[in-house]
């Protein structure tokens, strides 16, 4: 720093110190001394603005023709491919995926059959199944019904074989009576 542009320094105007000079000579030095003077900040402004106004299209031009010159890439590989006939074997392979599809679905179809199926089965078996526990009580009603008639069966046996104990009995006692009887009339006849 010079001893005319220290802080400490008494400001002077053509060696006249600055509260003896005119003021508008004072006006004009302190503009100069000041940094934020309105026409240096304008055009500092107006030049970050330039740079910015370039510096921005400038990055986006680069970008774009990268970005254009991959899609050229992509589009050259297509066509390519389209000359080669890759895409008739696409056509084919999308027809043999469409195939597998139509036989998947079918087979779905198959098994949804066989569900239904299977489920009517198993209505069929549950019916079954209450129509065995209803026999099966039917039988075991039988059985008790025919264990109570064996029972009554062998009471009836009994019976009929305590009747014929005494026919028998009866016959014999007849049988007696006729011998003796006669006997008998002769002794008394």
């Amino acid at each position: 720093m010079t001893a005319e542009t220290s802080p400490d320094s008494p400001i002077a105007v053509g060696g006249i110190p600055l509260q003896e000079a005119r003021p508008e000579i004072v006006s004009d030095v302190r503009r100069k001394r000041l940094p934020f003077v309105t026409g240096t900040l304008a055009k500092r402004l107006m030049m970050a603005a330039l740079t910015v106004g370039i510096v921005v299209p400038t990055v986006l031009c680069i970008v774009l023709t990268m970005q254009n010159n991959k899609m050229a890439i992509r589009v050259d590989s297509l066509e390519a491919a389209f000359r080669s006939g890759q895409f008739s074997q696409l056509s084919a392979s999308v027809a043999n995926l469409e195939k597998q599809v139509t036989e998947q679905e079918q087979r779905f179809a198959v098994k949804a059959d066989v569900t239904e199926g299977m489920k009517t089965l198993a209505e069929q078996v549950s019916a079954q199944a209450d129509k065995n526990q209803q026999v099966s009580r039917e039988v075991n009603d039988d059985r008790q019904t025919i264990l109570r008639q064996e029972g009554q069966l062998a009471a009836l046996q009994s019976d009929i074989d305590g009747a014929k104990t005494r026919i028998q009995a009866l016959v014999d006692q007849r049988e007696r009576t006729e011998k003796t009887a006669p006997v008998s009339a002769h002794t008394s006849a």
